[in-house]
């Protein structure tokens, strides 16, 4: 009687897990890999923002994304977004350098294969609402700036008032 030592192959095996049993650990912006079980490294997270999110988008696996620790952080402080065919679009201040120290290149992508429609969708979804978040930003700012200009006028640069045109 013979005993087969051969391991069963399991039937829900995706493309995203290839032979390496890590490779769903995979980071999809930078390639990192843990190399031990560490549950910390890799963050599964929404491509949508779960807060604009309905119930269903967010246990939607397809609006999730494979990010390093670091890079889900940067992430969701806008740092960068993707751009729907899965390309990393870098905010204009981040620099080459500070890319390579964290090993990633400036033309980074997700694998196209992961990048199944619903995906796009939830992306183009993020860019409309990261878009006008922006325009909102800068609307801010310039009223920010306007407001200070009219201090500057009004008290001076000390906070001592300016004197009047009119005065001899």
């Amino acid at each position: 009687m013979s005993v087969s030592t051969t391991t069963p192959t399991p039937t829900n095996a995706t493309s995203e897990s290839s032979e390496n049993p890590r490779e769903a650990d995979r980071c999809w912006v930078s390639g990192f890999i843990p190399s031990v079980s560490y549950s910390g490294a890799i963050h599964e997270c929404h491509i949508k923002d779960a807060i604009f999110s309905t119930p269903r988008e967010r246990v939607d696996p397809s609006n999730t994304l494979r990010l390093r620790s670091d890079l889900h952080a940067m992430y969701d402080a806008r740092m960068f977004h993707f751009a729907a065919d899965g390309g990393v679009v870098w905010d204009n201040w981040i620099s080459d350098n500070e890319l390579a120290r964290l090993g990633i290149r400036r033309d980074a992508a997700i694998d196209s294969l992961l990048m199944t429609p619903a995906r796009k969708h939830y992306m183009e979804q993020r860019i409309t609402r990261y878009e006008s978040w922006l325009y909102a930003r800068k609307i801010a700012i310039a009223a920010e700036e306007k407001k200070h200009r009219e201090n500057v006028r009004i008290y001076g640069i000390n906070g001592r008032p300016m004197p009047s045109p009119y005065m001899v």
